[in-house]
């Protein structure tokens, strides 16, 4: 899918609630929490050392008790090192690196165990409360990722520089930054007052790259990309900096792992403001 395919579809869903049902049973609410990333440069699958915060603003519409619709913009980043895995030979070898922003919009389906919002009576029909509910939610966003990397106390971007030998003859073109993902999770909420509504969420982004933090398949010809681009070819292959028995030149050798492509979370609280209802 293009890049301005995937804006387009993202920006159309996620006015959608907006245009067709304006403001009836309207959440307006904020989320905080952190940010992570699942890929070649990490060895585990949650690493303490690269959490990041995260922040973001969200509409939900609850079209009745079980089903809701919310539109949301988050913003975190996301990074791995090798050098956090010094026990792992071919991690601390290779001795790559990267951090990137990520900005997220997009469209979810939340599906509620009960019936949130129905509220609970004391026989007298006084008002006591509302009722929580855990949830699943599905949907589809756009995000905009930059990896780059630290040299020599310097930051430089990785996509225009090709280090898999992108651009070059006979290797792919540059992968685009923007990308679609699937995100998907599960949460809790519960509506605390009859205006306010409160919550936490864990919530996957399965995307269609395998170039969150640059790295996919094999080394390409070193000396071909330090012709194309010196830059490139040093940022490309670091295992010399820590290991003086690295090869020469590793073309074809494996980098990353192609099988597989790259994944994000969102995780954290929330707060909203029910208008309308």
């Amino acid at each position: 899918m293009r890049s301005h395919h995937i804006i387009a579809l993202t920006v159309t869903l996620s006015l959608l609630p907006a245009l067709v049902i304006g403001q009836r049973n309207l959440d307006v609410g904020f989320f905080f929490g952190i940010s992570h990333y699942m890929g070649d440069l990490q060895q585990q699958h949650f690493e303490v050392l690269e959490i990041h915060q995260a922040r973001g603003l969200f509409l939900r519409y609850n079209i009745d008790n079980c089903f809701s619709i919310k539109t949301h913009f988050y913003e975190g980043a996301i990074s791995g090192n090798d050098s956090h895995y010094p026990t792992v030979e071919r991690a601390w070898k290779r001795n790559l690196s990267f951090y990137s922003p990520i900005y997220e919009a997009g469209v979810q389906a939340e599906f509620n165990f009960m019936n949130f919002g129905i509220r609970k009576e004391h026989h007298s029909k006084r008002l006591v409360g509302y009722m929580a509910s855990a949830y699943l939610f599905g949907g589809v966003s756009g995000f905009y990722f930059n990896p780059k990397t630290l040299y020599l106390d310097k930051w430089y971007e990785l996509q225009p520089l090709g280090t898999e030998g992108q651009g070059m003859e006979g290797y792919s073109e540059k992968y685009n930054r923007i990308q679609a993902a699937i995100p998907f999770g599960f949460g809790f909420k519960i509506r605390s007052t009859r205006w306010s509504c409160m919550g936490v969420e864990l919530g996957f982004r399965r995307t269609f790259t395998d170039y969150l933090d640059d790295v996919s398949g094999d080394y390409p010809d070193l000396q071909m990309l330090t012709e194309f681009n010196p830059m490139a070819a040093t940022l490309a292959y670091r295992s010399p900096e820590v290991d003086a028995t690295a090869a020469h030149n590793p073309h074809g050798s494996e980098r990353g792992n192609p099988n597989g492509n790259d994944m994000y979370f969102f995780a954290g609280l929330s707060i909203a403001v029910t208008i309308g209802k």
